[in-house]
């Protein structure tokens, strides 16, 4: 500091210098620390390129020295010069009086994120945001939202999105505010501002810096827009009307009526392209089985003419033909039956069973018929019992020998059983008809179990059996 009082001495008295060093010091480098004597280029160079810390300022500390600080507390100050001062907690107040914007065409800005008190007088040519607590002028707390500030510039409060005040800067003569557009602020926009407007009339924008006014409707007339026309005041007519208190009447396409339609009889209604009735009027329900869908094959056919034989045709699972029949009914001649379970039979229904004929085969127990006449047979059965009968002629004997076996007509023998056989065309003589268990023929033979065949031979007989 010494070295710096002395440059400044030097400086500050050019005459003295001159006399007392008439030589030339030369300039030293800068921030230089040497002992070397501070010309005047020196000390105007150290004070023209003082280095700096970036955001530090130089104050005066307590021993009256400059020292490099960074500003703190309540505001800061960035690279550019800009000073912000925030709180964090309360209000700050303004000793004195406050001005936004230099001129009255507006052009400041500024924002309060805490409550602010001004003890003084608030021109605003430019805008105020609010955000928080409010403003005071003079002791006069401003109400937020819709309030004007008795303001010496004369701006206008409005609500930012943020729920804070905004200030329009000051209007200019003949000017209206006008709404913002798309979220941007208020604006003063009128230049060709009238005296006077009819009452309850309504403004509208009528190009750029034009403000006209729509004269008052009728009742029940709706403010429309036209294309590239001013709006006008139109009454509500065509498919429905709108009274002055607002209600909407629709136009009748119809006569009132109803109800229309019950269980016999079904509505036919008639509408228009805009969905509104035009007729409506009622029809007799008459069945129509023909008309109906999603029937199986044949029920509709039996649903208009019921009879056995369409009944037959809409199910699928029936046997037999005819008629049909029901409980108490006659059961007529069906082709089969099983009467299992049957109970109550009259011995004349059986009695009454007619036989079926079979045709038998005819073999021997050892060699073969050369030649056989007429063969025939016949059978009945009740429930599990089996009655038969058989005649053979042989024409031509053969090689065969020991025995005949004739077959049965129905399935196979449950229990062994003896029948009857004779030899009518020569012997006349009485023979037997065996049948085994599990076989499904007989053995015949004369009763003294010799060989009953012959050339020329008729043998005739019978029996009973059981099947399983």
């Amino acid at each position: 500091m010494r070295r710096l009082a002395a440059a400044l001495l030097v400086a500050a008295a050019p005459g003295l210098a001159q006399a007392q060093f008439a030589t030339i010091a030369p300039t030293a480098p800068l921030l230089d620390n040497g002992d070397r004597i501070a010309n005047t280029a020196f000390v105007n160079n150290f004070f023209s390129n003082l280095p700096l810390a970036q955001g530090k300022i130089y104050i005066g500390n307590a021993g009256n020295i400059a020292s490099q600080v960074t500003p703190s507390g309540d505001c800061t100050i960035s690279i550019l010069g800009v000073i912000t001062c925030t709180q964090a907690a309360g209000n700050f107040t303004i000793v004195g009086n406050l001005t936004v914007g230099g001129t009255t065409t507006g052009g400041g800005l500024a924002t309060f994120n805490t409550g602010v008190t001004i003890n003084g007088t608030l021109t605003v040519n430019g805008v105020i945001i609010d955000r928080n607590g409010g403003i005071t002028v003079n002791g006069v707390k401003q109400p937020q939202f819709t309030s004007l500030l008795p303001l010496t510039g004369g701006g206008v409060v409005y609500q930012d999105r943020l729920g804070g005040l905004n200030v329009v800067q000051s209007p200019f003569p003949n000017k209206i505010l006008m709404s913002g557009f798309k979220g941007n602020p208020p604006f003063w926009g009128q230049t060709t501002w009238a005296d006077s407007y009819p009452s309850y009339s309504l403004l509208y924008s009528n190009g750029p810096n034009n403000v006209q006014a729509l004269a008052p409707g009728t009742d029940g007339q709706m403010h429309l827009g036209q294309t590239n026309l001013a709006p006008a005041w139109k009454t509500m007519s065509g498919d429905a009307t709108l009274a002055a208190g607002g209600a909407l009447t629709l136009a009748s396409t119809i006569s009132a009526g109803g109800p229309t339609g019950s269980a016999t009889v079904a509505p036919i209604i008639t509408y228009d392209a805009k969905g509104r009735l035009t007729t409506v009027s009622s029809a007799t329900i008459t069945p129509a089985v023909g008309s109906i869908t999603g029937l199986g094959t044949g029920v509709a056919t039996f649903l208009g003419t019921p009879s056995s034989a369409n009944l037959r045709g809409a199910i699928t699972d029936e046997t037999g033909t005819g008629a049909a029949y029901f409980q108490g009914g006659d059961l007529g001649t069906p082709s089969a039956g099983v009467l299992t379970n049957a109970t109550g039979l009259p011995l004349s229904g059986i009695a009454s069973a007619s036989w079926s004929t079979y045709t038998p085969s005819v073999t021997c127990g050892a060699g073969t018929i050369t030649t056989l006449g007429a063969v025939s047979g016949r059978y009945t059965q009740i429930s599990k019992t089996i009655l038969y009968q058989f005649d053979v002629a042989i024409t031509t004997i053969g090689t065969c020998a020991t025995d005949l076996r004739i077959t049965l007509p129905v399935s196979t023998v449950q229990a062994s059983t003896v029948g009857n056989a004779r030899e009518q065309n020569s012997t006349g003589k009485m023979g037997f008809a065996n049948a085994a268990a599990g076989s499904n023929f007989a053995i015949v033979g004369y009763y003294d179990n010799t060989f009953i065949g012959a050339s020329g031979a008729r043998i005739v007989g019978g029996g009973v059996y059981e099947i399983p």
